[in-house]
């Protein structure tokens, strides 16, 4: 799965240094223009998801480089932050859709949050959202055979290398599903942390969660999950054809 890109615009170097590393160690990708001109060029080239950008520049302002930027038809859309150290600027942007204005200094967690809740927002109006499943489990052999199963049911289908890396992926691809095998060694896979970790971020808590697990843990499963939400399997003949029917009634 790529990562969402953000294409911070700023003529201050150190600052972007700062942002670039923050935005990166969040799991984005990062490409930085010094001004307006090379803001659109990027636009043009890397389609950001975000735009992070600056209002006093050299060359173009940045209410120049949004006004051209909306113009096109495939970036009109892309959500963007201006940030400005004076508050007046505010007033610039108003007429234009999908702007929200930061005052400088800001901290950069309150940014970042913004810059979550917005791309949240944005993928949510995408319709394919709800086909979107986020898969975690213990045994390598078995997750391929259900991401393949889910996928051919017409989902796009992740795979989770652990429980913050599904948390990550589902808050991403805005998925509407997140599935995990109830293992036995949580120290390998640990569905009651992930199902936790989810309901615990504010983004999260309406991602339908399931897990599947073998007939001899079900017993240990229903002490957590409701029974809904818990595929018991004996071979994995009988979880694929369990995972297609839950699918088709999603």
């Amino acid at each position: 799965m790529s990562s969402k890109k953000i294409l911070v615009v700023d003529d201050d170097a150190n600052l972007v240094a700062i942002l670039a590393r923050r935005l990166t160690a969040s799991g984005y990708e990062v490409s930085a223009a010094q001004d307006g001109i090379e803001a659109l060029a990027m636009v043009q080239s890397q389609r950001p998801d975000l735009i992070v950008m600056d209002v006093m520049m050299p060359k173009m302002t940045g209410y120049e480089a949004l006004q051209r930027v909306r113009e096109a038809d495939d970036a009109r859309k892309i959500p963007t932050i201006i940030i400005s150290a004076k508050g007046s600027m505010r007033d610039f942007f108003t007429d234009l859709s999908g702007v929200e204005f930061m005052l400088k200094p800001y901290e950069v967690k309150v940014l970042l949050a913004k810059i979550e809740r917005l791309l949240w927002e944005s993928e949510k109006k995408n319709p394919d959202g709800s086909k979107r499943v986020v898969i975690l489990g213990a045994q390598e052999a078995l997750l391929n055979k259900i991401q393949t199963s889910v996928q051919e049911m017409g989902f796009q289908a992740f795979v989770a290398l652990n429980e913050d890396d599904a948390v990550q992926l589902a808050k991403q691809l805005n998925a509407a599903h997140v599935l995990c095998q109830f293992w036995e060694d949580e120290s390998i896979v640990d569905a009651r942390k992930l199902k936790e970790k989810l309901e615990a971020h504010p983004l999260l808590r309406e991602v339908a969660f399931c897990v599947y697990c073998e007939e001899r843990l079900a017993d240990e499963a229903l002490k957590t999950f409701a029974d809904g939400r818990i595929i018991v399997h004996g071979s994995e003949d009988d979880l694929l054809w369990k995972i297609g029917s839950f699918f088709k009634e999603e």
